[in-house]
């Protein structure tokens, strides 16, 4: 019988976000010259710490002087995605390994899902939740997010990464991250919160880490067909990680300008049809003209009550077009019968319609606010600026 091929189990313990961000890109390069073998790490924060993704400006997505105020860690991942607040009592996990191992060589999409679905599975088998991976990037229990995933690449090597969310303070979450909660409502505010599940809100306690851990090594074991070794850091990665660590703490690597300009935004809009009252709150990237995310709520009946969570999931970074969200629309309706009984397409398009109506009044000046009280009478923005 052939001896399971060696992978390397690392747990790096509580550490600063520094000192995390750097071992990424340490781990990485590690891999892709071929100085540490495939690798299952797990990393948790010494403190709260808010983390951006590559691509994002912090001052965009970050309320500084909240987190300065805290006592929270501000920095930068080398992968892209959203920002998020990383909690000790959350637990990383991360994928290091080669790409041309044959278990890995299909699209990065597909590596995704197969990574993201062997977590699930352990979850599963230990704690007999229902977890579930959705594409792109988010692990969810019954619609409600409970785990984001990302990953890059560098070479031969790549990686993939996860974040278990154990308990979470999500009115700190709310506050650290730049959601205007000042312009939106209570219910908007509990709709958002809706969208969010822990370890501890499933089980009714918080687990032990070392379960989670453990759980999640013999998951990939099982399903790579491959033994686990105890190891810690190379000597080369531990004089990497002391070299790079200062451009890791430095403020030219957090507060580094995106290539991307982006402006964010929140548009409201509320649409009242027969067979009920439907919201719609649009984060935009106004800068791009891309819808961010979309939260739907209202009131109507859905079957099963996750619909709306998928439905919504549709609607990530996508171009903010009417001709792009009916595309949407219309496949998701098209899939078998409307899980909406009183609501159909028609109407979540005139809702999106009254949302995205409103971006001309942002490019003019006018503030989140100021777009709920304008009307144009005589025909749309757009044909009386015509006439004007």
């Amino acid at each position: 019988m052939d001896q399971p091929r060696i992978w390397r189990l690392l747990d790096t313990g509580f550490r600063s976000a520094a000192q995390n961000m750097a071992l990424d890109r340490v781990i990485l390069e590690s891999r892709a010259q071929g100085r540490c073998p495939d690798t299952l790490r797990f990393l948790q924060f010494a403190r709260p710490s808010v983390l951006v993704g590559y691509h994002q400006q912090t001052d965009q997505e970050v309320r500084l002087d909240f987190c300065q105020r805290q006592g929270m860690e501000v920095n930068r991942r080398i992968t892209g995605g959203g920002a998020i607040l990383f909690e000790p009592s959350h637990i990383g996990w991360e994928i290091v390994a080669s790409r041309e191992d044959p278990f890995f060589r299909g699209s990065p999409e597909q590596g995704a899902r197969l990574i993201a679905e062997i977590f699930c599975q352990a979850i599963r088998e230990e704690f007999g939740l229902p977890f579930s991976f959705r594409p792109r990037n988010d692990i969810e229990i019954r619609g409600r997010k409970i785990s984001g995933t990302g990953g890059t690449a560098e070479g031969k090597a790549f990686l993939f990464q996860g974040t278990l969310l154990v308990d979470l303070d999500i009115w700190q979450m709310l506050r650290a991250l730049r959601v205007p909660m000042e312009k939106l409502k209570a219910h908007e505010v509990d709709s958002l919160m809706e969208r969010v599940t822990t370890m501890r809100r499933e089980l009714g306690f918080i687990p032990d880490a070392a379960r989670i851990k453990e759980a999640v090594a013999r998951g990939f074991a099982s399903a790579l067909g491959v033994g686990f070794q105890v190891a810690g850091l190379t000597p080369w990665e531990q004089a990497r990680l002391e070299a790079l660590l200062p451009q890791f703490s430095s403020s030219s690597w957090v507060d580094r300008p995106s290539p991307v300009s982006q402006r964010r935004s929140l548009i409201k809009a509320l649409h009242r049809g027969d067979g009920g009252v439907i919201r719609l709150l649009l984060d935009l990237d106004s800068a791009r003209k891309r819808i961010r995310s979309a939260v739907i709520s209202g009131d109507f009946f859905a079957f099963p009550a996750r619909a709306v969570y998928d439905l919504e999931s549709r609607f990530k970074d996508i171009p903010a077009r009417m001709e792009e969200v009916e595309i949407l629309l219309e496949g998701f309706f098209s899939e078998g019968s409307s899980p909406f009984p009183s609501l159909g397409i028609q109407d979540f398009s005139q809702v999106f319609r009254k949302a995205l109506g409103k971006i001309p009044y942002l490019e003019l000046g006018f503030t989140f606010e100021e777009t709920h009280d304008l009307f144009p009478v005589g025909g749309s923005l757009s044909q009386v600026l015509g006439r004007g």
